[in-house]
């Protein structure tokens, strides 16, 4: 056994070293992440070392955007050198991903080993599909903590198969104290807790079932022998407390900025997602997809293995269900599988008892057979190296060159939106305001509710230049000319970036100014409030929402997200770019002016797809009408008198019975309310074609 753990270890660093080592060749000898992540975690490093913790960018508050509790901190020594040179952090980096692969090699053996130690082949099995899976060697050379945490997780299964998951004639044995020199389980645990959010969930699980198998079980595995378990428990929940501290929720931004992308542009954890996808009958068609068709298979492989082998991975295989099960509902996980990167020893503990059934039918030709299945597998695994350089090209061509050239050529004080803001910020050193709002303190809400809010909270921050990627992330936005270009960086082949073109363009104030365009007014009138139905902050101090169950038959039964449109304005040939809803339902909001009474209400608005009305209410009575024709390319103001003694009670704006449901909706820039003048001489106007 001690020969075989020595050969997986030279063989876990020479796997690490060759996928390294060609990375750098294909990169003409530049350290380089293959991954934007990477940075991040190295900003947040750095704030470590700086002595202000979880701060991404100095000057502002803390926040939640590190996924990992442990990982800045082991990376603080060397992200404390600062981005040039890059070799120690990206050395360093690799050291701790190697030492995670081996410890994955290690554990998966172990278990199989003290699981069954006469039969030497499963264990063999399970150590070599660690060995050949390309996305953990990936993930080795990263600099990211997925390897470390599976190697965690590994050995955490492997001290407890050792010692109180021991099995003994087919039963469980109370337990037996661990190897003089083992580092103990809980131990491990603790490092599994802190290195990743789902690792304390994990823990948490595994914790459960030992101590229900110790207070089952006489003998020396004793109740008392567990107390080591507080350990990794209270470290489980240092992270989310820090989250709940910082900003009222248990989980960070960063998984919360991926969960909104598919939880209905809401700023919540997908649990709406799941319901809707697999309770209410989605499921179906993430499942018939790709990988998706893996999940029943390996979720009955991890049943049956834990009723079949005395238990010992039931609870890993219970807590496999949920995390496949989310990771097909969000398909990011399955991006580079970097999310499932913890689930390997456990998959590999599944894989290896078919292998070794299958070796043992061979009899005498086990052992060629055995070779000739290792070198398949590894030489798929193989392919990895070249996905991992070319992945690397794509931030170093991308990522990596407009930082410095930020660094090189924008004056200090530039303000500078981005998408991915890892590298840029790293090597850039300017100030970055996050569009994905993971590491930028208050960007996720405007971020979860579309790129209209996203756009109207830059109007209001006003940066100076943008990095971003064309029409391909906030589609909207790049077209709306808020931005005019100044570089690109152009890939030839794209592998992991965002898109070919990365552009980086200056703001122009003029098209963020033109939003803020007033209504047509008449002679000696005055707005004096107005709602922006895309701004989230507007949206608050009106009260505004769209009441739900009112949307008509056909309409989208989840909100839609807000997004930007550049449309010529009502009078005159100026464009108008502004954020904008699109409403299906009864919409409500309130208009008060101070002491001022009455007055118009107008709305700045389109129909793009079908003519529709509105009636505009009050208390429950109607006290106008909207009427909107189609016009696909501009801007229309129409208004309603308001009554003379209206004080800014709440307004409801209703479509009628025929307003089509599925034809668009309603899209809604402003409403204003208006006052002085003379009074309208009509209850509703319209807007000429």
């Amino acid at each position: 056994m001690d020969a075989d753990l020595r050969r997986l270890r030279v063989a876990a660093v020479a796997v690490a070293g060759a996928f390294a080592g060609w990375s750098l060749l294909e990169n003409g000898g530049v350290p380089v992440f293959p991954l934007d992540d990477a940075y991040i975690h190295l900003r947040y490093a750095r704030a470590w070392a700086e002595g202000h913790p979880f701060v991404y960018q100095s000057g502002e508050g803390p926040g939640t955007g590190a996924t990992s509790l442990l990982w800045p901190i082991l990376l603080a020594p060397v992200a404390a050198l600062g981005p040039d040179p890059m070799w120690a952090a990206w050395a360093w980096c690799l050291v701790l991903g190697t030492l995670g692969f081996a410890l994955v090699a290690d554990g998966t053996y172990r278990y199989l080993r003290a699981e069954d130690p006469d039969d030497v082949r499963r264990a063999r099995a399970g150590a070599v599909f660690v060995l050949g899976f390309g996305p953990l060697v990936w993930t080795v050379v990263s600099g990211m903590e997925g390897a470390l945490a599976a190697g965690s997780l590994a050995q955490t299964l492997a001290a407890l198969r050792a010692g109180p998951w021991a099995p003994a004639g087919g039963a469980l044995r109370g337990g037996d104290p661990p190897a003089p020199g083992r580092i103990p389980a809980w131990a491990w645990a603790s490092v599994l807790a802190a290195l990743r959010p789902e690792g304390g969930l994990l823990v948490g699980l595994i914790v459960v079932g030992d101590l229900l198998r110790a207070y089952r079980t006489p003998g020396p595995g004793t109740l008392r022998a567990r107390r080591g378990w507080a350990v990794p428990v209270l470290v489980g929940a240092v992270q989310p407390v820090v989250h709940l501290v910082l900003s009222g929720r248990l989980m960070g931004t960063s998984g919360l900025a991926k969960a909104s992308r598919f939880a209905w542009a809401k700023e919540t954890f997908p649990v709406t997602v799941l319901w809707h996808d697999f309770v209410l009958g989605g499921w179906g068609d993430h499942l018939a997809q790709g990988f998706g068709r893996l999940v029943p298979v390996t979720i009955l492989a991890g049943v049956v293995r834990a009723v079949r082998r005395d238990g010992g991975v039931l609870l890993i295989a219970c807590w496999l269900a949920p995390m496949i099960l989310l990771s097909v509902t969000l398909p990011i996980a399955w991006h580079h599988y970097r999310y499932l990167h913890l689930l390997v020893p456990v998959v590999a503990m599944l894989v290896a008892d078919p292998v070794a059934w299958a070796l043992g039918r061979c009899g005498e030709a086990a052992r060629p057979a055995g070779w000739v299945l290792a070198a398949c597998w590894s030489m798929g695994g193989a392919a990895w190296a070249d996905t991992l350089a070319q992945n690397a090209a794509d931030v170093r061509m991308q990522h990596v060159a407009m930082g410095r050239w930020v660094a090189a050529h924008l004056p200090p004080d530039a303000r500078i939106v981005a998408g991915d803001v890892g590298a840029l910020t790293w090597f850039g050193e300017r100030r970055f305001i996050d569009l994905e709002g993971i590491v930028t303190p208050g960007m996720l809400r405007h971020a979860a509710a579309g790129e209209g809010s996203l756009y109207a909270r830059l109007r209001a921050l006003r940066p100076t230049h943008a990095v971003y990627y064309g029409d391909a992330w906030y589609p909207g936005i790049g077209a709306a000319g808020a931005f005019v270009e100044e570089r690109r960086a152009v890939l030839v082949d794209r592998t992991i970036a965002g898109a070919r073109a990365m552009l980086l363009g200056v703001a122009d104030p003029a098209v963020f100014a033109s939003a803020d365009a007033p209504p047509r007014l008449e002679a000696g009138e005055r707005w004096c409030a107005r709602v922006d139905a895309a701004d989230l902050d507007s949206e608050a101090a009106a009260h505004w929402e769209e009441l739900p169950g009112t949307r008509p038959l056909g309409a989208p039964a989840h909100p839609v997200p807000t997004r930007v449109m550049r449309l010529t304005a009502p009078f005159g040939e100026s464009p108008i770019v502004d954020d904008v809803r699109r409403v299906f339902g009864t919409q409500v909001f309130r208009v008060p002016c101070g002491a001022a009474r009455g007055g118009r209400l107008v709305a700045r608005l389109a129909q793009q797809n079908a003519p529709s009305s509105f009636v505009v209410g009050i208390g429950g009575r109607a006290v106008g009408l909207l009427v909107l024709p189609v016009h696909a390319t501009r801007w229309i103001e129409v208004s309603v008198d308001l009554p003379e003694g209206y004080a800014g009670e709440e307004i409801a704006v209703v479509p009628v019975e025929d307003t089509p449901g599925d034809a668009g909706g309603l899209v809604v820039a402003r409403w204003w309310r208006v006052v002085g003048g003379t009074p309208a001489r009509a209850d509703a106007a319209q807007a000429s074609p």
